[in-house]
């Protein structure tokens, strides 16, 4: 294999890693978005909401599955706002049973509270999104690399191309040439 095949296979390789590296990319952050959408949205409640106190004042039971005898308690969660309007809420099923009377965070909206959400966001919910995320960019600057190291590759292989072209060219080429006639007469 000369230098040139091998600087065209070099630029196939990094052809094939860019692919590959793209449709990587592409994968990794559609997916995270795919993860995050819910997570975030719920996060984003709790940062853009009014904060209030609210008190447990209920329980309700729910059955895991079908198939189990295990139960998730639902708190049922009762808060005012500022006109004096109260509202239930209803926080995310848990494993434990909390205290009845406890006091706990309520966040909502001015223009809908009974959409309210219970209690402080557990930022681990954003961990698997975020790290998809981070591997999908991570995946698309190696990408970029990739495609990057192919065009130089490329130009480089041209280049070598355009001079060995040239040396052929400059190389003086002499043909001898006799006149024959081949028994003809002139």
């Amino acid at each position: 294999m000369n230098s040139n095949q091998t600087i065209r296979v070099g630029a196939k390789a990094y052809r094939n890693r860019g692919i590959i590296f793209t449709i990587l990319a592409i994968c990794l952050i559609t997916s995270g978005v795919c993860f995050g959408m819910k997570p975030f949205d719920n996060f984003m409640k709790r940062v853009t909401w009014k904060q209030t106190e609210g008190d447990i004042s209920g329980l309700e039971k729910e059955l895991v599955s079908q198939n189990s005898s295990e139960y998730k308690i639902i708190p049922i969660v009762y808060f005012s706002i500022q006109n004096d309007e109260i509202i239930e809420a209803k926080a995310d099923p848990q494993n434990e049973e909390p205290t009845i009377g406890e006091k706990v965070k309520v966040f909502y909206d001015e223009k809908n509270p009974g959409a309210a959400v219970v209690g402080d966001y557990p930022i681990v919910n954003l961990i698997i999104p975020v790290v998809l995320l981070v591997l999908g960019v991570v995946g698309l600057i190696l990408a970029i690399i990739s495609f990057r190291k192919m065009k130089k590759a490329k130009a480089y292989q041209n280049q070598l191309q355009n001079s060995i072209n040239q040396n052929i060219n400059q190389t003086p080429f002499v043909q001898n040439f006799v006149q024959q006639d081949n028994g003809r007469r002139q």
